[in-house]
């Protein structure tokens, strides 16, 4: 027995990728629940990083654009440095030296979570959109006849979606 070697058009003719609006609505519910947990861990994790290293969100958004401007330079550093107030109003400022690695960390942990609310949020607007059923002709009789919506899903939305 031969291998069949060419699997894209092995299933050329099944069609198996067809869902009604209350699955959709089901699936797209657990996955944005899922994301919508995704993104309070980063969240959980950012907060963790700026505890543990004492930056606050002033002192973040300085660090964020030292590092944004040194990639932009092709320049590297190990670490970034950011002056605190003293409690004390006679007291010098104090510097603190943040790790690169940090910054980092805080700069793609921001980033993914905006990533992820942009998929809840066409996830959101998809579900709010979708119909239940459609409308159409009998065309022998030009009657008029609802029937449930059926989708078709490409795999990628399938296995996005968990199907």
């Amino acid at each position: 027995m031969g291998q069949f070697r060419d699997v894209e058009r092995m299933f050329s003719g099944v069609t198996y990728n067809k869902f009604t609006s209350g699955q959709l609505r089901t699936a797209m519910a657990k996955k944005i629940e899922a994301v919508l947990t995704k993104v309070k861990e980063r969240e959980g994790r950012i907060n963790k990083l700026m505890a543990e290293n004492n930056i606050t969100s002033e002192m973040a958004t300085d660090m964020v654009l030292q590092y944004m401007k040194d990639q932009q330079e092709g320049r590297q550093r190990m670490m970034y440095s950011n002056s605190v107030r003293s409690q004390t109003p006679d007291a010098p400022p104090k510097e603190i030296n943040i790790p690169a690695g940090v910054i980092a960390n805080l700069i793609t942990e921001k980033s993914l979570i905006e990533i992820e609310q942009e998929e809840v949020k066409r996830m959101v607007i998809i579900l709010r959109n979708l119909k239940d059923e459609e409308y159409y002709f009998e065309p022998r009789t030009g009657e008029r006849h609802s029937r449930e919506c059926i989708h078709t899903l490409s795999d990628n939305d399938m296995e996005y979606l968990g199907f």
